[in-house]
């Protein structure tokens, strides 16, 4: 039968030539998507071929996670080449990535697809997807990879912004899984998109339009980060740096000019593009200061740096920052313009702003780290009840995990950060001392974690399976079983002990089954049952009276960094209860409690003598309470935190005078909204907030 369809039989073998499997990743972490050539060349010190080829960001970069990948030119047939990439340019915002790939000698690269015949977009235009969706599951042997697939459709809706602009084409079938960062083409093969998604459940595609490709091979800022410097009360220094894409070096100059912000009543004045979505200057007559190429004396297609200075301007004071890129041919672009206040922190962590929108970019999973760590050791106490010195401002850096933080845990006695990103199916360690990332450990999302003074411990719920990494070796030094009888809810260990481990876990009281709490140290055999019978394992028991023992109960658990004393509690019951499990000499337990108490977690202090709350702050014996304000514990037996709405205050757990105090929470901003908004505890939001 003839394909019912007007595109011929010349067209659609170059666009087949053209069309790429991409792969990116090793092994069972191995993802594919589709892109396409659009340009070619030669390389004069070998003459190999080159070719330009396009995908999405999350193609080239999935999770945001530069690997090896390659790509396949005529993927399925016996023809196939393949070859390695390189990244040319990577527009997150906007979904697209460049690539350059070299050719194998003797091989000859495709006839690109034409991008730069302007197409009329509209509703019912006939349209075609090229790609290779699902990967390798529509592969018909094992040791090939997948065919093209081309599917026919058309377009069901123009997507438009605020200003006009097309922003997305919608076409009614053809674009699925894998198909991401294929074209999407006419009859006669010309290029009006880039497929980027689909609508689960439907038959919904979209593709990003022609335009915002052409506008990244011209090149453009993407993001802006501005960063305060001095200010001596009425001047004011920005250090000012531009992300730029500039594949083709386009770009022959990237400048920034300030303007006096107005303000009514006290709010900002908000700004509007033109017509058409383009700034302007926010100003006529702006006096720029040219910004210089971070790595030489070109632009190098990546970044610029350079400082502008402000005056006058009071402390508190607004101003407009807006930069200007011009091409080679004299025209000139500029960003949305961003609102700053004079007089910030010198040095502090830099603002990120979208160039196009000027809309701040807050990042999940950001932390910010200190070039050294956040106390000393409990083992090296402070004399008298001075602090030490600060770190200096200027050493602060913002960390991106690129995934969002789920839980957190503290080790080294207050040196590691322990964060386990659960989409990712890892966990990361973080050296405060050293500002790096320590490691990334394998874990499921419903593994449990755990840190000591020397280990990081990963615990499979179901299997009661754990694993032990070294925080000096980075290698995992040991493995084995829980010795405990049902599923694992919860567990912690002090961050600078060396064990024991509490356990609360699922086991049979009787008939019914119940919360079991055990005091187990990781490999052995044994472990010491705190709350029940002995078992046929577990011979040894406290029969303590633990109040919360029913398994519908959501349990947590906090350990003092010495690991003598656990702070145990329920995040859905009411009251929820206050208990203290303390072990003495050969490892006896005792149990303090109030059942009537509700908080939102319990945190002994470093040492166990005090108790933090979200309720105040408690003596070990739970009798008397200091304050109703939110306490923190920190790794320091001698301060804790104190949290209200102006702020933090570090308190001298003897006298809870303050000590120091930190800045208005308001100015974390956005920040501290997205951990707001986390599903991370009240004290573990509090770990990562500056």
């Amino acid at each position: 039968a003839r394909p019912q369809s007007r595109m011929t039989p010349e067209t659609l073998k170059k666009l087949k030539a053209a069309t790429v499997l991409i792969e990116v990743g090793r092994g069972d972490s191995k993802s594919s998507g589709s892109g396409f050539v659009i340009d070619k060349g030669v390389v004069p010190e070998s003459q190999l071929e080159y070719v330009l080829v396009v995908t999405n960001h999350h193609v080239a970069v999935p999770d945001g996670k530069r690997e090896l990948g390659g790509c396949y030119f005529n993927s399925g047939t016996t023809e196939m080449v393949p070859a390695s990439f390189g990244i040319v340019a990577l527009d997150a915002a906007r979904d697209l990535a460049l690539l350059k790939a070299i050719l194998p000698k003797g091989k000859k690269a495709p006839e690109p697809i034409d991008i730069r015949t302007e197409v009329e977009v509209m509703e019912t235009l006939p349209v075609y997807a090229l790609g290779f969706p699902f990967g390798e599951l529509l592969s018909a042997s094992a040791s090939r990879r997948p065919a093209i697939t081309i599917s026919k459709g058309t377009v069901s809706s123009i997507r438009r912004d605020d200003y006009g602009r097309l922003a997305f084409v919608q076409v009614d079938s053809g674009i699925n899984p894998g198909n991401s960062g294929g074209p999407v083409v006419t009859e006669d093969g010309k290029l009006i998109g880039i497929a980027v998604a689909k609508i689960s459940g439907t038959d919904i595609g979209l593709a990003i339009p022609r335009a915002e490709l052409l506008q990244l091979l011209k090149g453009r800022i993407d993001t802006v980060s501005v960063t305060h410097q001095k200010f001596d009360g009425t001047n004011q220094r920005f250090a000012v740096s531009a992300h730029i894409q500039d594949p083709q070096d386009n770009i022959r100059k990237v400048s920034v000019q300030w303007a006096s912000l107005e303000t009514r009543d006290g709010h900002v004045l908000r700004l509007r593009p033109g017509e058409q979505g383009q700034w302007e200057p926010v100003r006529p007559g702006l006096t720029p200061t040219e910004l210089t190429s971070k790595l030489g004396k070109r632009l190098d297609g990546r970044r610029c740096f350079g400082y502008v200075d402000v005056s006058p301007i009071k402390s508190g004071g607004f101003v407009w920052l807006q930069v200007v890129w011009e091409y080679r041919d004299g025209t000139k672009q500029y960003t949305a313009p961003f609102s700053l206040r004079a007089g910030g922190q010198h040095g502090g962590p830099s603002k990120k702003f979208d160039a196009a929108s000027g809309k701040r970019i807050v990042r999940p999973g950001q932390v910010l780290a200190r070039s050294e760590p956040t106390g000393p050791s409990p083992s090296r106490p402070l004399a008298g009840r001075a602090l030490p010195d600060a770190p200096a401002d200027d050493n602060a850096q913002i960390e991106s995990l690129g995934a969002t933080i789920t839980d957190v845990r503290v080790g080294g006695a207050g040196r590691y950060l322990v964060f386990h990103l659960r989409s990712e199916d890892q966990l990361v360690v973080y050296d405060l001392a050293n500002r790096t990332k320590l490691m990334t450990i394998p874990a499921m999302g419903e593994d449990l974690i755990a840190a000591d003074m020397e280990h990081v411990y990963v615990i499979s719920r179901s299997e009661r399976k754990f694993q032990r990494w070294s925080f000096e070796t980075k290698q995992r030094n040991r493995r084995g079983k829980l010795a405990v009888d049902g599923p694992i809810v919860s567990v912690a260990i002090g961050s600078g002990s060396k064990g024991p481990m509490l356990v609360c876990w699922i086991g049979r009281a009787g008939t019914r089954a119940a919360l079991v709490y055990s005091i187990v140290t990781p490999g052995s055999p044994r472990a010491i049952l705190v709350n029940a019978r002995p078992t046929r394992r577990q011979k040894k028991a406290y029969a303590l009276p633990m109040r919360h023992i029913d398994p519908r109960l959501a349990v947590e658990m906090q350990a003092s960094v010495d690991g003598k004393t656990f702070g145990i509690w329920a995040v859905n019951a009411s009251p929820s209860g206050l208990e203290i499990l303390r072990l003495r000499k050969g490892e006896r337990a005792g149990l303090i409690g109030q059942p009537s108490q509700s908080v939102a977690y319990v945190m002994p202090s470093a040492d166990g003598r005090w108790v933090c709350t979200s309720g105040g702050m408690f003596s070990s014996d739970l009798v008397r309470q200091r304050s109703k304000i939110v306490s923190i514990a920190s790794t320091h037996p001698k301060f804790f935190f104190s949290i209200d709405e102006d702020g933090f205050s570090i308190c001298d757990t003897s006298s809870g005078d303050v000590v120091a105090e930190s800045p208005p929470l308001i100015e974390f901003g956005k920040d501290l909204d997205t951990l707001k908004r986390s599903r991370l505890g009240l004290e573990e939001r509090i770990i990562l907030v500056p």
